[in-house]
């Protein structure tokens, strides 16, 4: 769901975004708190060396562990090297791509830029991919790594990675880099959030999940769908049905079956999951001419605000003209 949507749920409903911590049989967060011989907070060390590459259940390959206190510069001193996301250890890459060999679905994790001597360099973007037992490529996500404070490591933000839980023989990941210069590339990384499987909404228009071009007359259906994992039947949760268009954010309201814009956006419905076979909605001559961006999302910690880290969401575009 695009920034400026979660931002103003969030603002209206408490000023800020919470990120809970769900249970592990919902959702596994994957920090480097506990490696059973962590390097010392000033030192970095291949993750092998911490044990084995074997981690959390996951095999890391060409993943480097990093205390809060690392510098590459130890003797003006310099920078530190990153900023955990936990608390004391993050990690980052060894070379240009570095691999997770997991079946688990990675929903999300923290990523920011490294620094090394106080002017530039690491990497500007990273690229995720999810691929299947042969190899084969899947799914990608990139994302940019800005660079906010000149001459520091920066914090790290949310990257969102669940457009994966649509794939269910997911055997590993990738992680390449778009370096900045040459002699570095690095990015860092903590807070990993995987689940076995997870919801996965979907939201139709006539039966299809493509973009359309319409007329007001024109019969166009919106439906939803939900797919979820056994654990989360019944889990209350927040569902949201948003509408992002040229007259601005509304929301539909399940109970009434109208669409309600007066600047105090609330959750569709709140209750329990239940797995959706197909459920219509409403028909889209009720919309504005322009185009329209139309999200289905269901958030597992039902609090009437977007939690990022629990919201799992889909979205369809429909182009509406005279």
């Amino acid at each position: 769901m695009p920034t400026h949507i979660i931002k103003y749920l969030s603002i209206l409903a408490c000023g800020l975004v919470l990120f809970p911590t769900l249970t592990q049989a919902e959702q596994q967060i994957v920090d480097f708190e506990d490696l059973p011989q962590p390097p010392t907070l000033s030192q970095r060390t291949g993750l092998e060396f911490t044990e084995n590459a074997n981690y959390a259940d996951i095999i890391w390959q060409n993943i480097t562990v990093f205390g809060r206190d690392y510098r590459v510069d130890t003797v003006t001193p310099g920078p530190i090297f990153g900023l955990a996301h936990s608390e004391n250890y993050a990690i980052t890459n060894d070379g240009s791509s570095s691999s997770l060999t997991t079946e688990k679905v990675l929903i999300g994790l923290w990523v920011g830029q490294n620094e090394y001597y106080g002017y530039g360099g690491g990497a500007d973007q990273i690229t995720i991919s999810a691929l299947d037992s042969q190899g084969n490529h899947l799914s990608s996500v990139s994302m940019d790594l800005p660079d906010n404070i000149e001459g520091e490591a920066e914090v790290l933000q949310w990257m969102d990675t669940r457009q994966f839980v649509s794939f269910a023989n997911i055997a590993a990941y990738r992680i390449d880099r778009q370096e900045i210069g040459t002699g570095g590339g690095s990015w860092v990384a903590d807070d990993l959030h995987f689940m076995a499987s997870a919801p996965y909404p979907d939201i139709l228009l006539n039966n299809s999940n493509d973009p359309l071009s319409i007329h007001p007359g024109d019969k166009a259906l919106v439906s939803i769908k939900l797919n979820l994992p056994s654990q989360l039947i019944n889990t209350n949760a927040d569902w949201w049905i948003v509408k992002d268009g040229s007259s601005g954010l509304s929301y539909y309201d399940f109970v009434t079956n109208r669409w309600i814009s007066n600047g105090n956006l609330l959750p569709s419905y709140q209750g329990g999951l239940q797995d959706i076979s197909e459920l219509p909605l409403f028909s889209l001559n009720s919309l504005d001419l322009g185009t329209q961006h139309i999200y289905f999302a269901v958030d597992t910690n039902m609090n009437g605000t977007i939690d990022i880290e629990t919201l799992y969401y889909d979205v369809i575009t429909v182009i509406i003209s005279p």
